[in-house]
């Protein structure tokens, strides 16, 4: 049975089977830093004082040709649909935590301040302009889950914030910076799958996707 009094050596294991899982997302996936001005940053300064919120950010990057054009609430809709997210989903309805969205309802959803995406998850900020999507998290990590898409460079940027007093929480951000990592790669791959199957639609006039 594990002991919760000695996190720091659960960790050193944890660091240890990143450093072996990290190499097949490190030549797609790499962590930057994250931006003075994004909506997590923001999230994480107005918290200080009352606890310290722990931070991180990666980066994947596409040929721009095809993602022409994407908002952030249409990247927020494939990374709420993406496989392993829709894990997440799923697993919450299985723990009767509450009934999850179906990817129907999100194909269409509408990310306004204080609207559920999934259990645990819920919109906490909106910021088109820069194409940046905050949700606020109740789940273990106690934090926040930002998105943000960059169309013209291609660039899709995911970051999480936790409660970095959490010591045990603490001891699995390893894992947590892998998992990362594959959650990006599927949101942008979904977003690919929804792009191609868009282009495949018969002209039908308005409601015809565009094409360049």
């Amino acid at each position: 049975m594990l002991d919760r009094s000695k996190p720091y050596a659960l960790r050193a294991g944890w660091v240890l089977c990143e450093r072996l899982l990290i190499c097949s997302f490190s030549n797609q996936c790499s962590i930057v830093s994250l931006s003075l001005n994004s909506l997590l940053f923001k999230a994480k300064e107005a918290e200080r004082g009352r606890r310290e919120v722990g931070t991180d950010c990666f980066e994947y990057k596409v040929d721009p040709k095809l993602v022409e054009g994407v908002t952030a609430e249409e990247f927020g809709r494939a990374f709420a649909r993406s496989s392993f997210f829709s894990f997440e989903r799923k697993l919450g309805t299985l723990l009767g935590t509450g009934k999850t969205r179906t990817d129907e309802e999100l194909k269409k959803f509408k990310f306004n301040k204080g609207r559920e995406v999934a259990i645990t998850f819920v919109v906490y900020e909106t910021r088109p302009e820069t194409g940046e999507l905050l949700w606020r998290t109740s789940d273990a990590m106690d934090g926040y889950s930002w998105m943000q898409v960059d169309a013209e460079r291609g660039v899709f940027r995911f970051g999480s914030g936790w409660n970095a007093g959490d010591k045990w929480l603490i001891a699995f951000l390893p894992i947590h910076r892998v998992y990362s990592r594959i959650l990006l790669k599927s949101a942008v791959k979904r977003l690919l799958l929804d792009r191609e199957e868009d282009s495949d639609l018969p002209s039908t006039g308005e409601d015809a996707p565009t094409t360049t």
